[in-house]
């Protein structure tokens, strides 16, 4: 297994990121070449970070995509590119 640090960076390099709102928390958006490929997610308080939530999984990506359209007129970040 890769240290945690060096997964970390390749797993980032060459990734956009976008900030997004999803499930009432605020999140990141990475796109490769203009894809969605991960939704990641937290919970903390002043204690610090509890859990960190990753979605790889692209058909929950694209249903984060769809239910964004039901709820706002803004610029999709996931459909876009912005």
């Amino acid at each position: 297994m890769a240290e945690p640090a060096t997964a970390t960076r390749k797993f980032w390099r060459g990734a956009e990121q976008v900030v997004i709102e999803g499930n009432g928390r605020s999140g990141v958006l990475l796109r490769r070449d203009g894809v969605p490929s991960t939704i990641l997610t937290t919970t903390a308080s002043k204690e610090g970070v509890h859990k960190v939530m990753w979605v790889w999984n692209p058909r929950k990506i694209a249903a984060f995509r769809d239910s964004r359209s039901r709820f706002t007129t803004a610029p999709d970040p996931v459909a876009d590119g912005g």
